[in-house]
């Protein structure tokens, strides 16, 4: 690295963590009162714009996005005053900012320990969503926002023919320019996937100012060819600036004919009736043989040599 690009990284690391300490003192001070002056609130938007900026000129991503993230947060609140922020959300503002402030500080240290920075910054960055969807939805859970705004919006937009992967995406109430910012939208998911895997709507986004009237209706859709694209889509999407919310919206499947219930099969014809059978015929007792008559001679037996003699008279 050049001693021009030294200096340039000193400055850097310098300026960030000067505003870093500024920035742990106010929000330590503005705990114990739960509660930011308005003063705070513009003195932390311009803490974070001028680290989003920096960051994007050292192609620092990670701290960028977070930053400009934190930044959209802020510009609500200067808008609005903390009487946007309901009560029950103020100790996760608090904490929000901590984790942030711990974020950026260890993201410094990878720099000057020359270490690859953080890849996966979607944790963090959906925590700074979630609240800022909270607070546009008056303190609403996340669920209960996005259902309204589908139902605003009319249900799920049906998919595109060949792209039956979508993603319906809102931004930022009152955040202007949705038009404009749909088409930036765009240009990030070019660089994820091809260009003809994907298709959007409205389309003309880019040139026509009308369109901005119709994302703030129903949302700026999303269609893609491949589940996985839309996946690498989300991304994009989370680390897109003024997203307040977005859901994943499959192409129906065709209804399924109900099953006909099988037709029970005839009866088998019944076999005639096997007639009876026979009653089983009493066995009788042998009959004992006749008794000779009184006085008869008594029987020879046939081998007895008297069988056949005559008399000699």
């Amino acid at each position: 690295m050049s001693a021009g690009s030294d200096s340039i990284l000193d400055a850097f690391l310098y300026e960030t963590n000067t505003l870093l300490e500024q920035l742990d003192s106010i929000v330590l001070a503005a705990e114990q009162q739960d509660s930011f002056s308005q003063e705070d609130i513009n003195t932390i938007f311009r803490i974070m714009h001028t680290v989003k900026g920096s960051s994007a000129m050292m192609e620092y991503n990670s701290l960028m996005t977070i930053a400009h993230r934190a930044e959209d947060l802020f510009a609500i609140i200067r808008d609005k005053t903390m009487d946007v922020v309901p009560e029950s959300l103020r100790p996760e503002l608090f904490d929000l900012l901590f984790q942030t402030i711990d974020f950026f500080r260890g993201e410094l240290e990878h720099i000057e320990n020359e270490q690859p920075l953080t890849e996966n910054i979607d944790t963090l960055l959906q925590k700074v969503n979630r609240l800022i969807e909270q607070i546009n939805s008056g303190g609403q859970a996340p669920e209960a926002s996005q259902q309204s705004a589908t139902e605003a919006a009319g249900g799920a937009a049906p998919a595109a023919p060949g792209f039956p992967y979508g993603l319906q995406v809102f931004f930022d109430e009152g955040c202007g320019m949705e038009n404009l910012r749909a088409y930036m939208l765009v240009n990030s998911i070019k660089e994820l996937c091809g260009e003809s895997d994907f298709t959007y709507e409205p389309q003309g986004v880019d040139s026509d100012p009308a369109t901005a009237d119709q994302i703030v209706e129903s949302g700026f859709m999303l269609y893609f060819r491949t589940r996985a694209d839309r996946e690498s889509a989300v991304h994009a999407v989370t680390s897109a600036g003024a997203v307040r919310a977005y859901q994943s919206i499959d192409q129906a499947a065709p209804p399924v004919e109900p099953a006909q219930p099988a037709a029970e099969p005839a009866p088998a014809p019944q076999a005639a009736a096997a007639a009876p059978a026979p009653a089983a015929r009493p066995r009788r007792r042998p009959s004992s043989p006749p008794r000779r008559p009184p006085g008869a001679p008594p029987r020879q037996r046939p081998d007895s040599p008297t069988a056949f003699r005559c008399s000699l008279t």
